[in-house]
């Protein structure tokens, strides 16, 4: 288990349960409001979360490509306090697959959040350039 994305993926769970809506598709303020940041960086849960929307693309693509994973997501994650013992009986393995598999998601995460990482530093890069070369000319 990665503890840095186990901590990101149960924000992300976190997150994706209470969404602001309430779950109905509806926001329960304006738009310019929601860009606002509220509360303290130690932990409250802001209307702008990157990290949880990132989180929440990767896992809407692992539920298309990889459903296995996805499974142990949505119990390891979603499904509530739900014991790795339960899980593993759910998914018709032993616990120590699913902490195998726990740790494959992680890895899953971690790899496709330093990609986008290293597709933004790529993009800012070229706009970089682009905007010293029309300086230049």
């Amino acid at each position: 288990m990665i503890q840095y994305i186990d901590r990101l993926m149960q924000d992300w769970a976190r997150w994706s349960k209470v969404r602001r809506d309430g779950g109905l598709g509806y926001p329960s303020s304006a738009a310019g409001c929601r860009l606002m940041v509220r509360g303290t960086a130690y932990g409250d849960f802001h209307d702008l979360d990157e990290q949880s929307m990132e989180i929440e693309q990767i896992v809407s693509s692992m539920r298309k490509e990889r459903p296995d994973m996805y499974k142990v997501v949505d119990w390891f994650y979603l499904a509530g306090d739900v014991t790795v013992d339960r899980i593993a009986r759910e998914l018709g393995c032993h616990r120590d697959t699913v902490y195998a598999r726990l740790h494959a998601v992680h890895q899953h995460v971690m790899m496709v959040m330093q990609d986008n990482d290293i597709a933004r530093s790529d993009m800012v890069d070229a706009m970089r350039n682009q905007k010293n070369l029309l300086k230049a000319s």
